[in-house]
């Protein structure tokens, strides 16, 4: 039977947390780009409805532009 050394543990243990590290981090890696791209295609369906709107309906958008901006001029004035 061979003695088994501290060093041997402990050299052990810091190279299957290294390797549990490296796996957690390309998971959350994984993970986080995923949902990052659902966040862009959200996003870019959104600006794409608006744009449709503005097309259809430019007198509306102008009027509620022109309100959005008066609304945010009374609040910053004050």
């Amino acid at each position: 039977m061979s003695k088994i050394s501290t060093a041997d543990v402990t050299n052990e243990i810091e190279g299957r947390l290294e390797g549990l590290k490296s796996s957690v981090k390309e998971l959350l890696d994984h993970g986080l780009a995923d949902k990052a791209g659902a966040v862009k295609d959200s996003a870019m369906s959104g600006v794409e409805y608006i744009g449709s709107q503005i097309k259809k309906h430019p007198v509306a958008a102008l009027a509620i532009a022109f309100g959005i901006g008066y609304i945010a001029m009374r609040m910053i004035r004050r």
